[in-house]
């Protein structure tokens, strides 16, 4: 009876033992179970040319059993997101200016020659190894995201079990930096004013249409530059006698250029369809006084990021 009360108090001890939290490491980890590599903050830039992002965080990992320290235990592990709260089945970073929808990422585990993919707080199992194996943690954003922050961030924790080893935390936090870009897509390269009923007057005008595309912003101004007037003055001039000029007015999306406002971005880099048009025009009372039928301008749209 002796025996059997000492074997049953023997078993207990263990069972506190092995409630107790493993401290983290620092590489290469120390048994009887670690992860090392991945506490911190990891910042990925997520470029104006990039369609999708994969980044890498290299880390390490052992788990044994503590009394062999030759015996490899499976581990346990899942990653939670701390900041802001997973909400759904998908793990998120947050705009940090507040511009835009959360972007969604997804992450997958690398330990002991075994990868699958994390979803919040799910535990899922990977073989162990008495000796530090190299691993990886991959964070992956999908095509197709309207990225209108220039910064992401998210804080997440991971936490690991192995039966009869104890267990651990380690927290970190991922940021996506956007680097900013815009242009402007399908724009032709000539405009021509015309009036068709020129013999009853009115005013000569013409209307293209483009699209304003990018991504790591909201809004954008626009600034119209006249080759032969200025910013603020556009003006025609004569193909034969260049010092005959016509002054015009042009309109940015609806609102006069000079005005200097800012326009909500309505398009990736891709720009799949048209979203502004730049319609100019010459009034009646001044084409009359031409004394020459041709004139021209180059008429220079410069966009930019707020």
């Amino acid at each position: 009876m002796r025996g059997y009360r000492w074997l049953t108090g023997w078993y207990c001890w263990l069972f506190l033992f092995c409630a107790l939290p493993v401290s983290a490491q620092s590489c290469p980890p120390t048994g009887p179970l670690g992860v090392c590599n991945l506490e911190g903050n990891y910042s990925f830039t997520y470029r104006y040319n990039d369609n999708t992002l994969s980044e890498t965080i290299d880390i390490a990992s052992i788990s044994y059993f503590v009394f062999f320290p030759s015996f490899p235990l499976t581990i346990f592990a899942n990653v939670e997101q701390t900041d802001p709260p997973a909400a759904n089945a998908t793990y998120t970073l947050e705009p940090e200016n507040g511009i835009g929808n959360p972007l969604e990422i997804s992450l997958d585990l690398f330990l002991t020659n075994t990868e699958k993919q994390l979803a919040p707080g799910v535990n899922d199992d990977w073989p162990g190894s008495a000796q530090p194996a190299p691993g990886a943690l991959t964070v992956n954003i999908a095509d197709g995201q309207s990225l209108s922050d220039s910064r992401y961030t998210g804080s997440f924790r991971m936490n690991l079990q192995a039966f009869l080893s104890g267990n651990t935390s380690i927290d970190f936090q991922l940021n996506v930096i956007v680097e900013p870009s815009i242009g402007i897509s399908n724009l032709p390269s000539a405009m021509d004013l015309t009036n068709p009923n020129a013999l009853a007057g009115g005013n000569f005008e013409g209307t293209v249409d483009f699209c304003v595309g990018g991504r790591g912003f909201e809004s954008y101004s626009v600034e119209l530059s006249s080759e032969h007037g200025g910013t603020t003055d556009y003006q025609l001039a004569g193909l034969t006698d260049t010092s005959e000029r016509l002054p015009y007015s042009a309109v940015f999306d609806a609102l006069p250029a000079t005005l200097q406002d800012s326009f909500i971005r309505q398009a990736d880099g891709s720009c799949q369809a048209n979203n502004a048009s730049i319609t100019v025009s010459v009034a009646e009372s001044d084409w009359q006084q031409a004394r020459q039928s041709n004139f021209a301008d180059t008429l220079t749209i410069m966009v930019t990021a707020d």
